[in-house]
């Protein structure tokens, strides 16, 4: 009798299969598609959704205590909606040219943890946008987590590849400013209540901390215990997550970044980070991580 992993990697591999179109049949608008669920997620307030599921655009995506989705956007990029979280992806689009396909999602995360892989490109483009409640993080090729709760406070983590983050006043950037990019081990933070664009991103890696303005470098220092307990908190966060979207490469690169920041928090009475193996989002799949982005996160054509 197959387990329940290996039948989930069956289907899920049928599933990518059936949805493999050539580039000259891709209409500019694409259906983001359910890929796996782990206990309840609903879409739209009441439907329960199942692997395979189309979800439509601009719609809400709400999971309970118990409850997450991998749900991929767009070929080549992954979306993980982490327990008591909701978000919406407004955008879905693939359109074919001679350089290659343009590969682009929009998501919003209204509350909670959500983590997004998206693959480089190797012909073409591939990005995501994803907005908060008070910043815009892009991403054309790397792992990100985004974190918002209801006291406005606001997290983005890196784990592999870069992404770029503009902190927003009233849905828009101030005059002049630019984006900050984000780099693995790196955590951001800043909070929707206050008057200025200010960003904090704390460097796990060396333990220092910059601050800057609309994107404009104001000053650094060094992170304090509590600043460093609290950034550590919030990339512990999301690594099961990134566990589970992973590709090879990333995981082996990884090993160096965790090295790094380890040597950070145990110089400052900190324990190691944990083993890589125990960061499963979806317990049920064993101790195997599920390696979606082989299937459908390829960074070539799909």
């Amino acid at each position: 009798m197959k387990s329940l992993f290996e039948s989930l990697l069956r289907n899920i591999s049928v599933l990518v299969l059936g949805l493999s179109l050539s580039p000259t049949s891709w209409g500019a608008e694409v259906a983001p598609v359910v890929i796996a669920v782990s206990g309840a997620v609903s879409s739209g307030g009441n439907e329960s959704l199942s692997k395979g599921d189309p979800i439509e655009l601009g719609t809400a995506i709400s999971s309970g205590d118990q409850g997450g989705v991998i749900i991929r956007p767009v070929p080549g990029q992954g979306l993980v909606l982490d327990v008591n979280s909701s978000a919406k992806i407004t955008s879905a689009d693939v359109s074919p040219g001679e350089g290659g396909s343009a590969r682009s999602s929009g998501i919003e995360l209204v509350n909670g943890h959500t983590n997004i892989t998206v693959a480089k490109a190797t012909t073409g483009s591939n990005q995501t946008e994803l907005k908060m409640a008070s910043a815009v993080v892009t991403s054309s090729g790397g792992n990100f987590s985004g974190f918002s709760d209801s006291n406005g406070n606001q997290n983005a983590v890196v784990y592999a590849g870069s992404a770029a983050i503009n902190v927003t006043k009233g849905g828009s950037s101030a005059p002049g400013s630019k984006p900050v990019i984000l780099r693995p081990g790196q955590v951001a933070k800043w909070n929707s209540e206050g008057t200025e664009n200010i960003l904090e991103v704390l460097d796990l890696r060396t333990g220092t901390i910059s601050e800057s303005l609309n994107g404009n470098l104001v000053g650094s220092r060094l992170a304090t215990p509590a600043e460093l307990q609290a950034a550590r908190d919030s990339f512990l966060a999301g690594l099961s997550a990134f566990g589970v979207m992973a590709t090879t490469e990333q995981k082996l690169e990884f090993a160096q970044i965790v090295a790094d920041i380890n040597k950070v928090l145990q110089a400052a009475g900190f324990g190691a980070l944990p083993p890589f193996s125990g960061w499963i989002l979806f317990p049920n799949l064993g101790d195997q991580p599920l390696n979606i982005p082989a299937d459908f996160a390829s960074p070539v054509e799909p």
